[in-house]
């Protein structure tokens, strides 16, 4: 028994040395080959052990593998699907005796999964023979496969499990998505390979340490749930997630239980799971409720939530996740407290300024796609219907609090509807928004479900009013007294918006009594690149635009009286400093506008029916139409195009305005008017621009002031110092004087030039010169053509060109009324004066004559003043520093010839000269006469010729006529001068036989038709202070001789001339004398009367003489002489007038002459008293008389 023991006892040591080392003889890594080809051929992987392969029976069988790797069966990047430093898995040996498999411990030392997804969507740790028996096992046999399993299971036993720095990583290439987990240490321990398990460890995710725990019930086949515990905690981020619930593993798999989270930061673990936070989120979170997940449901109910200040309670429910027809989910929620809104404004980054904003924008829109409004699809995993509300106690922005918010999401089919409102908002009010969007089309994908809606439109309304408009907008713009402008406001607004276009179809603003109609819209730029379209549409009613800016200056509104009065004088600025503003003007978008408004207060005034519509593109302007309908009686409009406002080019603008009052219109607008004549009243302009600021074309049409101008031309450098070149202008206007005091107010031309005038002209600037062509004029009848140029380098303008005029009829423009003309013009007099006298005492403006230089060549069709008339004109006119000269003007003059200079010189402050010198040769006599005397009395033809050299000095018209001096000469041949007759007078009176009433007739029959031929006529004339006095002139004819004596006194306007008459032929009668005196242009003659005088006296004593000696004695002739019947006999000294001769014309007054009949004889006057008592004397010789009775029948 003892050996047996003994031997036992040897055999078991030998046995126990053996298990001990025995092993260590065996070479195991012969057998890697064969364990390499098992697994291939049950699992599909390729296995390499680079490593040793190990086996101990003792003191526990154990197994030891190292450097193992499972190289991936498909590939993108990685090479193996596993790879580990080594394995060790230890058994307790009495359970394996009996059958059982107690796992003391299983160590896996760094493990490596790699897991990819290839692009193609397959997955690339699994291997085609897994793929296969997948597909090919049969479902009996999977569940007598399982049923064996759970056999096995129940005799397996776990006691550890531990993995030590494990990683396992999972690449996506199908959407990129990358997960690593690494640092990996699992702790895992269970009953039996059904459970239950407890597990605990920690790992490295997204460089955060996440520490886990967690407990599994026991899994029992007859059982269909089993109970779930699991702690979440991520340390960094103090932040915790449990669940402790119950897994239902029927045939409806469920898991439901209590969820838990909390984190002192959302912040950070939003940050966790790879999402952007803002640091405002960096507040406590918590949320619990029940959490219920199947395989067609998903639901958290009763949960409560907290954030920072804000909690609440709601739940969510989402069902249909099997059948997906559709899937359908809920949720209300119910939140307590303000939401901070400043928090998340003041943590993000400073936004730039205005302008800076701007210019980015417009970088972005030109260089960069910009996608839509909305998205053109919408992609779900499937298709789902939904309806979500949330309800607010409140939200705070801009330290404005909005309470009582309302947000309802709803989904169903192809629609979706929106509704918010906020009950208060601050300084009281309320607002509606509501918006739908529908889908045209969707589309489900077959091979995952996923349902894609395209083509959205949304429609929207909203609605609000706010009690206190300031209140509520300083929570968007700073502060200022723009916030001012409007107290209250009430709005409502309807559009629609597509994934191209936001468009507000109808939208109403009241802005405190002032009302607006809103409409627009706005369309992204295009993927390609450009600028946003945007188009705006604003009608207002009526708006004081005078209380907005009395508001923006924090003051009351100005009375219109001295809103008025502000509005006047020069206070506008520069056009350079004006348009200044436009050229800066630049918008990110593209915009059309059109704005309007019915009636509006500006300065004091109503403007009426104000429109403005245009699109602005970048740095251009298009003015579809900018209207006024009514401002001070005034209307406007423009249209046209700016290309370029940055530097003002590309223009092509119409403007068009009409005003009844003009003044108080540009007074109201600040427009310096102190060039402008005083009182412009209505006008009308039309204006046409085109070019840029530096060449500008412009045509212009001015009515005003009962006149037209038409004007167009280029202006250059019109924002610096504009001048304008190739103009072309135009005047019309009825009354040339009206015209002329426009620019002139203290010109006071006469009757004669209110005419109507018409004036056309080019003007082409080369350099400091203006070149005037073409141009044309007429005044009434008269015409003007010619071209100048206009010198503007110099110290004064000098002018120079050639002048054409057509018919000139100076007497017609200098008349002094209507239809008459001036006394000047009738008979070479000046202008009345106030005081009565035929020359005026006005002194003569010279300043004119000092304030230009000229060289101007002029022609006329011909020149008439009064009785002068110039046919064919022409000079050369020359003005240089107040000296004017007329030189050689030619013209025809009444059939013949004149040649006329003068000279005029005006020193400043000084009295005029003038000098004239002409010679009229062979001028027809009779026009002559009459353009020299304004008389018609002279009726004569022949040529006669006139020299006249004369000069003077004055400051007025009566000065210079005063001081008129010189010479003149007249020299004519074979003139006829008609009216009488001297020949047929010479030869009736050398018949004695006619006696009485015969000699009469004569004398009246040859005063009073006929006419008398001079061979000669010559004349010479002295001239000073105005008065012509006559030298010497004789008319010296066949019949007759006649000399002349006397004056013209031009100052007067009188003329006092005697002409001595000598008969050729008529022995019996001397020379008589004819006077003639008076008014210059009708003077009184005793022509015919002298005659008859000089006739009888001398008839009367021949036929006494002859025949009463016969009849009474020798000495009757002494008797009569005695009684004063003769005359004494006398014998006249030589050159002594006999007394009938001195005495006739000066006992006779002088008769006023016929003007039909400028040569008829003077009536006889009655005789005289004392003629009459000295033939009573003579009474007793009624004998003689007697005789004398018969002598004179």
């Amino acid at each position: 028994m003892k050996r047996l023991v003994l031997f036992s006892f040897s055999l078991l040591s030998l046995l126990i040395l053996a298990l001990l080392v025995g092993p260590s003889f065996v070479d195991w890594n012969r057998y890697k080959p064969q364990i390499v080809e098992k697994v291939k051929a049950a699992s599909g992987y390729d296995v390499r052990i680079d490593g040793d392969l190990k086996l101990s029976l003792l003191p526990s069988p154990s197994v030891r593998v190292s450097d193992v790797s499972v190289a991936a069966p498909k590939k993108v990047k990685a090479e193996n699907l596993l790879s580990m430093k080594y394995a060790d898995v230890h058994v307790a040996l009495l359970p394996l005796l009996r059958g059982e498999m107690e796992v003391a411990s299983i160590k896996l030392m760094q493990p490596d999964i790699r897991l990819e997804v290839m692009q193609d969507g397959r997955q690339g740790w699994m291997s085609d023979r897994l793929l296969g028996a997948k597909e090919t096992v049969p479902a009996a046999a999977q569940e007598g496969a399982a049923k064996a399993a759970g056999g096995a299971m129940e005799k397996v036993a776990l006691d550890r499990l531990s993995i030590r720095q494990g990683r396992i990583s999972y690449h996506d290439y199908t959407s990129g998505a990358q997960h690593l987990a690494e640092n990996i240490d699992l702790d895992l321990s269970a009953d039996s390979l059904k459970g239950p398990f407890e597990a605990e460890g920690k790992l490295v995710y997204q460089q955060q340490e996440i520490a886990f725990s967690a407990d599994i019930g026991k899994i029992e086949e007859h059982e269909n749930s089993f109970t779930l515990r699991a702690d979440i905690t991520l340390p960094e981020a103090d932040a915790k997630a449990s669940f402790s619930g119950v897994v239902e593993k029927g045939l409806e798999f469920e898991i439901q239980g209590e969820t838990a989270l909390q984190a002192r930061d959302l912040s950070a673990l939003i940050a966790f799971a790879g999402g952007k936070a803002s640091p405002a989120l960096a507040q406590k979170v918590s949320a619990k409720g029940m959490l219920t997940v199947n395989d067609n449901a998903l639901s958290y109910k009763d949960a409560s939530l907290a954030f920072g200040d804000i909690s609440g309670q709601g739940g969510i429910e989402i069902t249909g996740l099997k059948d997906r027809k559709p899937i359908k989910a809920k949720s209300a929620w119910n939140l307590k407290g303000i939401l901070d809104l400043d928090r998340f404004e003041g943590a993000r980054a400073k936004a730039p300024d205005d302008k800076e904003s701007l210019k980015q924008a417009g970088k972005t829109a030109a260089g960069k796609k910009t996608p839509g409004l909305l998205p053109e699809s919408l992609t779900v995993p499937a298709l789902v219907d939904a309806r979500h509300l949330i309800e607010m106690e409140g939200v705070a922005f801009k330290g404005k609090t909005y309470k009582g918010i309302l947000l309802d999401i709803a989904k169903t089919g192809n629609i979706i509807q929106v509704t918010s409102k906020i009950l208060s908002v601050p300084g009281g009010g309320k607002l509606d928004a509501k918006a739908g969007v529908s889908f045209a089309s969707s589309s489900v994908s077959e091979k995952t479900g996923a349902v894609t809606l395209a083509d959205p439109l949304l429609t929207f309304e909203t609605q609000g009013n706010l009690d206190q408009l300031p209140v509520f907008l300083s929570a968007f713009v700073d502060d200022g007294p723009a916030l001012s402008v409007w107290k209250t406001a009430q709005f409502s607004m309807e559009g629609t918006v597509t994934p191209a276009t936001i468009k507000v179809k109808t939208g109403r603003l009241n802005l405190d009594k002032t009302s607006f109609t809103v409409g627009g819209s706005y369309t992204p730029a295009a993927r390609s690149g450009g600028k946003p379209e945007a188009q705006v549409i604003l009608s207002a009613g009526t708006i004081d635009i005078d209380d907005i800016r009395a508001r923006l200056g924090g003051k009351s509104k100005a009375p219109a009286s001295a809103a008025k009065s502000e509005s006047g004088g020069s206070g506008a600025p520069d056009l350079k400093t004006a348009l200044k503003p436009l050229q800066d003007f630049s918008l990110p978008v593209n915009l059309a506008f059109d704005l309007s408004a019915s009636q509006a207060r500006l300065n004091g005034t109503d403007i009426k029916g104000l429109r403005l519509k245009g699109k602005s593109r970048g740095t251009s302007l298009v003015l579809e139409s900018l209207s006024i309908d009514s401002m001070l009686g005034a209307s406007g409009s423009a249209k046209g195009q700016i290309g370029n406002l940055g530097d003002l080019s590309a223009i092509d603008l119409d403007l068009y305005g009409k005003t009844s009052d003009a003044d108080a219109l540009m007074k109201t607008l600040k427009v310096d008017t102190s060039k402008l004549p005083q009182k412009i009243g209505a006008a009308e302009i039309a204006l046409g621009l085109k070019g840029s600021a530096q060449k500008l074309d412009f045509t212009s049409n001015v009515k005003a002031l009962s006149g037209q101008l038409d004007a167009a031309g280029v202006v250059t450098g019109a924002l610096d110092k504009p001048a304008v070149d190739n103009l072309t202008l135009g005047l019309h206007h009825p009354d040339f004087v009206r015209a002329v005091q426009i620019v002139t107010p203290s010109f006071a031309g006469g009757p004669g030039l209110q005419q109507k005038v018409d004036f056309y002209t080019k003007m082409v600037r080369k350099g400091d010169a203006y070149v005037l062509s073409g141009m044309k004029a007429s005044l009434g009848d008269t015409t003007l053509e010619g071209a100048l140029t206009a010198n503007m380098a110099g110290e004064r303008p000098a002018v120079s060109g050639d002048i054409q005029t057509g018919p000139l009829a100076l007497d017609r423009l200098l008349a002094t009324s209507k239809g008459k003309a001036s006394s000047s013009s009738a008979s070479g007099g000046g202008q009345s004066s106030a005081k009565g006298g035929r020359w005026s005492d006005n002194r003569i403006e010279t300043a004119w004559l000092r304030s230009l230089d000229m060289d101007l060549s002029i022609s006329a069709r011909s020149i008439t003043y009064g009785g002068w008339k110039f046919d064919n004109p022409r000079t050369k006119l020359t003005l240089k520093n107040g000296d004017l000269r007329v030189d050689n003007l030619n013209a025809g003059l009444f059939g013949g010839k004149a040649v006329l200079n003068s000279h005029v010189t005006a020193p400043a402050g000084q009295d005029l000269s003038l000098s004239v010198d002409s010679a009229m040769t062979n001028v027809a006599l009779e026009p002559l006469a009459f353009a020299m005397s304004g008389s018609r009395k002279l009726k004569a033809s022949g040529d006669v010729s006139l020299n006249m050299d004369v000069k003077s000095a004055g400051a007025s018209p009566n000065a210079l006529v005063n001081g008129l001096g010189g010479s003149a000469a007249l020299d004519g041949k074979n003139v006829i001068i008609k009216g009488f007759d001297l020949a047929r007078l010479a030869r009736g009176l050398s018949e004695d036989e006619k006696m009485g009433h015969s000699v009469e007739n004569l004398i009246v029959g040859t005063t009073s038709g006929g006419e008398t031929r001079f061979d000669t006529i010559k004349g010479t004339y002295a001239i000073q202070n105005g008065i012509v006095n006559i030298t010497s002139m004789v008319m010296d004819g066949p019949s007759s001789v006649i000399r002349s004596a006397g004056n013209v006194n031009l100052p007067r306007w009188t003329m006092d001339t005697v002409h001595e008459i000598s008969l050729k032929g008529v022995d019996d009668l001397d020379p008589f004398k004819v006077t003639i005196k008076g008014p210059l242009d009708n003077p009184a003659n005793t022509f015919g009367k002298s005659i008859i005088q000089d006739y009888f006296n001398r008839k009367i004593q021949r036929k006494i003489q002859k025949e009463l000696p016969k009849l009474l004695g020798g000495d009757v002739g002494k008797k009569l002489e005695k009684f004063g019947i003769l005359p004494q006999q006398q014998s006249p000294q030589a050159g002594e007038a006999s007394p009938a001769q001195e005495q006739a014309p000066a006992q006779q007054q002088q008769p006023a002459a016929d003007p039909a009949d400028s040569w008829a004889p003077a009536q006889e006057e009655a005789p005289q008293p004392a003629q009459q008592q000295q033939q009573q004397e003579i009474t007793p010789e009624e004998a003689i008389k007697g005789v004398l009775e018969g002598l004179l029948r």
